[in-house]
């Protein structure tokens, strides 16, 4: 898609979000950031709106946690570097929540292999009060 004029810029759909590349997203952010501000807002909407309801709350409020890094960053290197830290930590929690499952998991197969596998069947003898039917 060529942003060269404004016309063309005004035009784009939000339907027409996805299918824009790499490069289309890098002329029109040179040629005109707030217009690239808001479609790239507009596409995270449509992304958020398109996930199940209940995951959309989580969605929005990661979407405002990224947005108050962007205001804090005074460049965007510094946005970046932010982001990647954001990442790195919740791999780590991640990984953290895996390995903590992972020893559960251990735990439970341990205790199973200390359960016999059978049961000793203990003979039923009725009480002698019963024994003259």
């Amino acid at each position: 898609m060529n942003f060269e004029s404004e016309k063309s810029i005004d035009q784009v759909l939000a339907d027409d979000l996805e299918s824009l590349s790499f490069d289309d997203w890098k002329q029109l952010h040179e040629k005109d950031p707030e217009q690239f501000n808001y479609y790239r807002k507009l596409m995270l909407e449509q992304q958020i709106t398109l996930a199940p309801e209940k995951m959309q709350p989580r969605l929005r409020g990661l979407m405002f946690q990224l947005e108050g890094e962007a205001v804090r960053s005074r460049t965007a290197m510094a946005y970046n570097r932010r982001l990647s830290e954001m990442m790195v930590e919740l791999v780590e929690q991640l990984r953290d929540k895996l390995l903590l499952l992972s020893e559960a998991q251990r735990v439970v197969k341990e205790s199973e292999k200390t359960i016999s596998p059978s049961a000793e069947i203990i003979p039923f003898r009725p009480s002698q009060k019963y024994q003259q039917y």
